[in-house]
């Protein structure tokens, strides 16, 4: 991660929220850094855009310490935690992920991981790589349902959509035809959506999101 500013050197700095949670919610990204994923995580519980928190960051409103009390009040009432982890892409397996809920859990009994979230599906390499890579990413979703169903918490990622998609209609509805590479995906898991992102004016300035639900 060489080249970061200081002030996403000190995002980094904290993965977690808290050093003894009741709860704890796991989320892996192959894709963002840590600390654009709390920067994300941030403007998604405060309702502020990047660039509100950007400004009051350069201007000394708030601190990256000041960000991090903040989340951590929103989520005291709930007793939880978060804890992001990043991994490269194509450089973990699920095998992966299944250390990682243990490493937290640390005790057999005493589970206090809730929920994994997994920046995204695509990205993850599978434990025993196949011929094609449809396969492999069918391999990954049923070994993923395996240690959902294993630690008993679910397990939430997402997926790309295939070219079909961006050739639709923008008033159409997506469906589970319009995923990518694998229909696997689809079948193996035990509940899927397909959210959209439809717009609301003539420019674009206001969207309203929109799901379509397959089980």
């Amino acid at each position: 991660m060489s080249g970061l500013s200081p002030l996403e050197l000190t995002f980094c700095s904290f993965a977690t929220l808290s050093s003894e949670p009741q709860r704890l919610f796991l989320y892996v990204t192959l894709e963002n850094y840590v600390y654009e994923t709390w920067m994300r995580l941030y403007c998604a519980l405060t309702k502020k855009t990047k660039g509100e928190m950007l400004a009051k960051l350069r201007d000394s409103s708030i601190t990256p310490k000041d960000i991090q009390m903040e989340i951590e009040n929103i989520l005291a009432p709930y007793n939880c935690s978060i804890q992001v982890e990043y991994s490269p892409s194509n450089t973990i397996s699920p095998g992966n992920i299944a250390a990682l809920i243990q490493k937290y859990n640390r005790h057999p009994y005493q589970r206090v991981v809730k929920a994994v979230y997994v920046d995204y599906l695509d990205l993850l390499q599978p434990d025993e790589k196949a011929e094609m890579y449809r396969l492999d990413l069918g391999a990954i979703t049923s070994r993923l349902k395996i240690i959902s169903a294993s630690f008993e918490i679910p397990i939430i990622t997402a997926t790309q959509l295939n070219r079909e998609a961006y050739r639709k209609e923008k008033e159409k509805e997506f469906g589970i035809e319009t995923v990518s590479e694998s229909i696997q995906k689809v079948f193996i898991a035990d509940f899927g959506a397909v959210i959209q992102r439809a717009e609301s004016s003539e420019n674009g300035s206001n969207t309203n999101l929109t799901s379509n639900i397959e089980y």
